[in-house]
């Protein structure tokens, strides 16, 4: 009895010491887990998330926003390509007019290339002029916001200058006044848009007045009755008292001649002609045209050959020529040496007789002031007619000018008296 209750209490310590063992065991178990981290990488999952939360809660970029804009006058100058656009803005004041965030502007951009392709000492030229330079500047700029989308369907858009651009697409490329390409678009800023392109725009010439082209060619305004104005809206239906029809495109020719001669004294004729009064030598105003000239004034061969030879529409109505016209007698000489032409009619009918017409004719107005200064004149032919004004005035080396001068609506006849032919 005694020695089966001593079995038992060992079986009882026994089972309690495996008991032990076994739990021991398990947290070894555990802590072995623990450092070859299968089980704890779980846990560092969960406290990534949590991290990852708790940091995104702190940066996320719809509190930040989009980078703000800058203004036109900024963004032009932070890009080294606009440099040159940049020192004509600040020469002509007109940085803080690109950086008034109230008003919006689209401009065209032109690249320091497209500056440095203007002619030579233009640039500097308008560097140097502030008010010529603010008038180029403005012809850049267009009121309002206008994106691409919006510029590919105008035809044209009024600047800041006034004055208007053309705008068309071609070959699915914007181009502005026919010649100037939009090379980039849409470059925002907060007062605006930028567009940029290959050449600097030119404005239109300011249109000068008739009243302030006469003050400035013939002086004074020599009428106290009426003022230069009021004279100038009068002859668009013919002045009171000219009974010769004229209106302001025949005045307007005479001051235009009267330009061309500078301080030539046959200047002060065609000056009292763009007033509708008779010159120095009693002629009236706004003379008839060239083909009429010759016709009044005796040249029957020249007319005929005009007329032979299919240019007399064009002496009548087009121009400004000067016209070197043979006299009858000139022709009369030329046909009698020639082995060619037996008579006038010969002539008339020669196939090259227009040829040597327009031989006889240069383009614009060439007064005998100007033509005694050349060596030699292009034609419409083609040919040059050489000029020596050594002794008089002698063409090609023998024919001599004797008369000069002799105005016509749309240019001046100088008389000569022998026939010119283009060189072979």
């Amino acid at each position: 009895m005694g020695k089966l209750l001593n079995t038992k209490r060992f079986s009882s310590l026994y089972m309690l010491l495996l008991g032990l063992l076994l739990i021991g065991l398990v947290a070894a178990c555990g802590d072995d887990h623990d450092h070859d981290g299968h089980d704890h990488g779980a846990t560092q999952d969960t406290t990534v998330e949590e991290d990852t939360v708790a940091s995104d809660e702190g940066t996320d970029p719809t509190d930040e926003g989009e980078p703000e804009l800058l203004t036109i006058a900024e963004t032009a100058a932070g890009n080294p390509d606009f440099s040159t656009l940049v020192t004509a803005v600040t020469e002509a004041g007109l940085i803080e007019t690109l950086s008034d965030e109230k008003t919006l502007f689209t401009v065209f951009a032109p690249t320091n290339a497209a500056f440095e392709a203007l002619p030579d000492g233009a640039l500097d030229d308008l560097l140097a002029n502030k008010e010529a330079l603010t008038g180029v500047l403005l012809y850049h700029a267009v009121p309002g916001k206008v994106m691409a989308e919006e510029v590919v369907g105008l035809t044209s858009a009024t600047t800041a200058n006034g004055a208007d651009i053309t705008i068309e697409v071609v070959d699915g490329k914007v181009v502005l006044n026919g010649t100037v390409n939009v090379t980039a678009t849409d470059i925002a800023c907060s007062n605006g848009v930028i567009h940029v392109i290959d050449a600097v725009l030119l404005p239109p010439a300011a249109e000068v007045s008739f009243c302030d082209k006469y003050a400035e060619v013939c002086g004074d305004w020599p009428v106290e009755s009426v003022t230069c104005a009021d004279w100038w809206a009068a002859a668009d239906e013919g002045t009171e008292g000219d009974t010769t029809g004229a209106t302001q495109a025949c005045y307007a020719y005479h001051l235009g001649v009267a330009e061309s001669l500078g301080p030539d004294a046959g200047a002060a004729d065609h000056c009292a002609h763009a007033l509708g009064q008779a010159d120095s030598s009693s002629n009236a105003p706004c003379t008839p045209n060239l083909a009429e000239v010759a016709s009044k004034g005796g040249f029957t061969t020249l007319v005929a050959a005009l007329d032979a030879a299919g240019l007399a529409d064009t002496i009548a109505n087009e121009g400004p020529f000067t016209v070197f016209a043979p006299t009858d007698e000139a022709f009369a000489a030329f046909i009698e040496s020639s082995d060619t032409f037996a008579s006038a009619e010969d002539l008339l009918g020669f196939d090259g007789l227009a040829d040597v017409l327009l031989y006889h004719v240069v383009d614009g107005l060439v007064p005998a002031s100007t033509v005694v200064s050349l060596t030699e004149a292009q034609t419409k032919q083609g040919g040059p007619v050489t000029i020596d004004a050594t002794d008089g005035v002698v063409l090609n080396g023998s024919v001599n000018v004797i008369t000069t001068d002799v105005y016509g609506s749309n240019g001046i006849i100088h008389v000569i008296d022998g026939v010119l032919l283009p060189p072979q």
